[in-house]
Parts: C-alpha cells; sequence; structure tokens
C-alpha cells in the first residue's frame, strides 16, 4: 500500500484502490477522486491537471485532496503555463478538454507544463 493510500484511507475514509494508469516518461499514473496523480521517479507527486496549491501542503497533501485542489483552478481567462481544462491527464500529457491550451502544444510542452512547471514537489 502507498503512502498515498493510506493517507487517502486516514484523512478522507476513501478505501478504494488507487487505479493503475499506466506510465509515462518514467512517471507512473493514477488518479485521485477524477484528477490524475503522478508519482515520479523520485516518489515525487505531481499534479498535471493542477494549476496551484496552498505552499503550506506538502506534496503529498495536496496529491491526498487533489479533486479539491483542481476544483480551485480558474476556469477561462489565460492562457496557463500548467495546469489543465479537465482533471483526467491521458499518458500522452493531455486532458483533452476542446480549450485547453494542451491541445496546440507538442509533447514535450504538455510534459513541461504538467511536471516543470506544473505544481509538483517530492
Amino acid at each position: 500500500m502507498t503512502a498515498l493510500q493510506i493517507e487517502l484511507m486516514n484523512q478522507r475514509n476513501i478505501n478504494t484502490p488507487l487505479p493503475d494508469r499506466g506510465m509515462s516518461r518514467q512517471c507512473a499514473f493514477t488518479e485521485v477522486q477524477g484528477v490524475t496523480v503522478c508519482i515520479g521517479p523520485d516518489g515525487g507527486y505531481i499534479l498535471p491537471a493542477v494549476r496551484s496549491w496552498d505552499p503550506s501542503l506538502t506534496a503529498l497533501q495536496a496529491a491526498v485532496y487533489a479533486d479539491v485542489r483542481f476544483q480551485k483552478n480558474k476556469p477561462g481567462g489565460g492562457p496557463y503555463k500548467s495546469g489543465h481544462q479537465l482533471g483526467i491527464v491521458g499518458l500522452d500529457w493531455s486532458c483533452g478538454g476542446p480549450t485547453c491550451e494542451c491541445r496546440d502544444e507538442t509533447d514535450d510542452q504538455r510534459f513541461r507544463r504538467g511536471v516543470f512547471i506544473g505544481r509538483s514537489s517530492s
């Protein structure tokens, strides 16, 4: 059982096993309540769909509440350098949202959006 699964049970009483959504660029994809959470090669948590989170939160705390953090994304506006329009991000690092900036980005740009520019931490 992963630290994320244990904290989901302890903090939110979510006992559903985390789905295995595959691997891309050395990151394991899963989801929390309809929002993609990636676990990087160093074990850090990455929330590619989320634009920001409270800096007082650890990455694990942010991952436990990924759906809540995603709901705080600002709709419209933009263009945004991080985050996505939809909560589920695929192995190609795009969300498929009809107006999300990721639809016009290269694979490398989408990866940077989700990992380097996006909200990630170990």
